[in-house]
């Protein structure tokens, strides 16, 4: 700023000879090049849709949730839908929870992302285990899906049940939760076995939706578990599978990240990896956050109460400066509300990274985040 007063005032106002001409063109010049970066800055902003934003919940919502999400106008949330639970008997579906699930959220206006993950007790020994080692687990995987669609997809029986609740189907299908981490892919993290539980879903789906979006379950970018890989390392690998570039639509990815230029590091690297194979694929992130509970050396991601609101805006100036470079067209927020302080969890922020208490009492993060979404 001080470089054009000097040029635009002092240097060209004081000289006597400069007519008087040329130092209006000067001065419109100097007022154009102020305002030129601001409305530009303000059109990237706006242009900026809806969509983009999203959130995850602890669970589900209820209560006061609905009006903050409205005020927030969020337009998605991501959900599993967990296998073992939908289908606990072969061939015996309760579709109980996810049917008031989607069914909440369609009165919201906001569209249900799904993943698909865990196998059955009667399909294998661990829940982890995808279901591909035999031709029966494989025939029962491609059931799931489909019923899933058929139910939930633009034609989906539910609708047809529930003609009062607003129309707004499950166009997007995620396959299966952080694959490259043994943690949630047993036995060990193996890109080949998941390009085929990916190829059995989309086949699935395709067959009640032609236009039916297949996600890549979001990765981890260094999972600490043995026998996993990061995400990079993870996606170069999948890419080598003979036909797999074509077997999705959207790569997704959870960048937790202690800091932002290391979250801004993992996206640009799997962009990259993405660029390689002359994929044209999107990016979504389908979990992203922090922590409100006091900062902890063994626990990166907890920042404490004005940090976790300092990392989200930070976070979101970077993902929406970059979401062109990157093709990153969706955000869920990880999580809505903290998850019950009694509650088993795995992680080390869970109770902690809502955006409001369990209790419904709103964070400093909230109104950052209120801020974008209504920039």
């Amino acid at each position: 700023m001080d470089g054009v007063t000097g040029i635009g005032g002092k240097g060209v106002g004081q000289s006597p000879r400069a007519p008087r001409a040329w130092r209006s063109r000067i001065a419109l010049a100097t007022v154009l090049a102020l305002l030129v970066p601001l409305a530009a800055a303000g059109t990237a902003r706006a242009s900026v849709p809806q969509s983009f934003f999203g959130t995850v919940p602890w669970l589900s919502f209820q209560g006061a949730d609905f009006q903050y999400l409205k005020q927030a106008d969020v337009r998605n949330a991501r959900t599993p839908f967990f296998w073992p639970s939908i289908e606990p008997s072969k061939g015996n579906f309760d579709w109980s929870a996810t049917d008031r699930f989607v069914a909440s959220l369609a009165r919201a206006n906001v569209r249900v992302l799904p993943f698909l993950n865990g196998s059955p007790s009667w399909v294998a020994g661990d829940v982890r285990k995808p279901p591909i080692r035999t031709k029966k687990a494989k025939k029962h995987w491609k059931k799931f899906v489909r019923a899933c669609v058929l139910r939930y997809g633009p034609h989906g029986l539910f609708w047809t049940l529930h003609p009062t609740i607003p129309k707004v189907p499950i166009t997007s299908w995620q396959i299966w939760n952080e694959q490259n981490s043994s943690d949630y892919f047993a036995p060990r993290a193996k890109p080949r076995a998941y390009a085929k539980l990916v190829r059995l879903a989309r086949n699935a789906a395709r067959s009640v939706d032609t236009h039916a979006k297949i996600v890549l379950g979001g990765m981890f970018g260094e999972p600490e578990p043995k026998k996993s890989m990061t995400a990079p390392r993870y996606l170069k690998k999948l890419y080598k599978v003979h036909g797999a570039k074509r077997l999705f639509n959207v790569v997704a990815v959870h960048p937790y990240a202690p800091t932002i230029p290391n979250l801004k590091h993992q996206m640009s690297a799997l962009r990259k990896v993405i660029k390689r194979h002359h994929d044209n694929a999107k990016m979504w992130i389908t979990e992203v956050g922090w922590g409100s509970a006091p900062p902890s050396k063994r626990w990166p991601l907890l920042k404490g109460v004005q940090g976790q609101k300092r990392m989200l805006k930070k976070a979101f100036r970077v993902m929406i400066n970059n979401r062109r470079p990157w093709r990153l067209k969706r955000v869920y927020w990880f999580l809505w509300r903290d998850a019950d302080p009694n509650s088993k969890v795995n992680c080390s922020f869970c109770k902690s990274s809502g955006l409001f208490t369990y209790d419904f009492k709103a964070k400093p993060a909230w109104k950052a985040f209120l801020d974008i979404t209504q920039r």
